[in-house]
């Protein structure tokens, strides 16, 4: 990277005759012919060397307000003056260059819902010059001074390093194989100052969301020195509590299907005040009978905030009781699981449907469900 000569820049003298020089150069004269006519010290040569130089790059200008500072419309161009710094231009094309390489890497179904995987290097290369933070945003006179424009420039330095520190970590491709030892690769986002990116290097070569409690796991092994096997340790572990409430809580939910189709096995008829009748004094008063207020649809809240029946808007209570008793058979040779029990309903409605495919306009008598088990051994 360039270095930044701060006292060849910073010397008023310099810049003094280095103002003379770049007048006469831009005109068409030689640098050195224009030195003999400036009659520049010899112990100054080097310095407005150094300033023409950086001049004809693009990314300095000789200071036209008071006091050797920054006039108004200079800072107006300021921006644009970073923006063509060597070390700028260079980094946006190792970033481009780093993108494409990392787009062999992309999830073969895409992203995934909620992924937050690492940003765009080529984006942060690009914005660095529209970043500096330092510089005031309104011109003030005698404010922006040569000493604070290097300070800036050398900001843009120190970002293209920590891009290109970046680059230099996520450039090997073990580094996006979420099958590779994930102590290792975090090893080498500490080594290169890269821990800062931690949760979006998990997610994006994870390919997944990442909660509350991993996202609390991953500031622990970043600032807490957690090891990186503890953390997989204490994810597994909660993974497997958070499977095992959901099928405790699904167990419930089969058993609770149960026994609403117990209740409505072998109803006599459909009528819905005598079915919303029968299910309250059954299930004293834990099952209800509902129909929504907006589309009229019918449902049967067995548990708080959980209705059966209620994605397929039944119209009737024979299609809604008849869909509870198919159910009731479907979920026996199901795990208890949100997926397979979504199977389950679908194959339920299926078979609901058909019954009022073959028999349109046939009476609607209740359909015996097969007897259980239990059932088989006391008959």
């Amino acid at each position: 990277m360039q270095a930044i000569n701060s006292e060849a820049l910073t010397n008023s003298t310099a810049l003094i005759h280095a103002r003379k020089v770049d007048l006469d150069t831009k005109a068409g004269m030689d640098f050195f012919e224009s030195i003999r006519r400036r009659q520049v010290p010899d112990e100054y040569v080097s310095l407005v060397d150094e300033i023409i130089n950086a001049i004809a790059a693009g990314w300095f200008e000789i200071p036209r307000g008071v006091d050797l500072t920054f006039s108004k419309d200079q800072h107006g161009r300021l921006r644009q003056m970073a923006s063509r710094a060597p070390w700028l231009i260079e980094i946006q094309s190792e970033a481009l260059a780093f993108e494409e390489f990392r787009l062999k890497f992309t999830p073969k179904g895409g992203k995934s819902f909620g992924v937050n995987s690492i940003p765009d290097v080529a984006d942060e290369a690009a914005s660095v010059s529209n970043r500096l933070s330092r510089l005031p945003l309104e011109h003030a006179t005698g404010e922006i001074t040569v000493d604070l424009w290097l300070q800036i420039l050398k900001d843009t330095q120190a970002r293209v390093l920590q891009i290109r520190s970046q680059i230099e970590c996520l450039s090997l491709d073990w580094m996006w194989n979420p099958h590779y030892p994930l102590e290792h690769q975090v090893a080498r986002l500490r080594r290169f100052s890269c821990m800062h990116l931690l949760a979006e290097y998990i997610s994006g070569t994870r390919n997944r969301h990442l909660d509350r409690f991993e996202v609390r796991l991953l500031d622990a092994v970043k600032h807490r020195h957690l090891p990186v096997t503890e953390y997989e340790a204490r994810l597994a572990a909660e993974h497997q509590r958070r499977n095992d409430e959901a099928r405790a809580s699904w167990l419930t939910n089969f058993d609770l299907i149960r026994r609403l189709a117990a209740i409505l096995d072998g109803l006599t008829t459909y009528h819905q005040a005598t079915v919303s009748r029968r299910l309250n004094q059954e299930s004293k008063g834990q099952f209800r009978l509902q129909r929504s207020p907006i589309n009229g649809a019918l449902a049967i809240e067995i548990r708080y905030q959980y209705e059966v029946g209620h994605t397929y808007k039944f119209e009737t209570p024979f299609f809604l009781v008849n869909y509870c008793l198919a159910l009731a058979d479907e979920i026996e040779s199901v795990e208890p699981e949100f997926a397979r029990y979504l199977e389950a309903c679908d194959r339920a409605y299926a078979r609901t449907r058909n019954l009022e495919a073959a028999e349109p306009d046939a009476p609607r008598q209740p359909v015996m469900r097969r007897p259980d088990d239990i059932e088989e051994v006391a008959a």
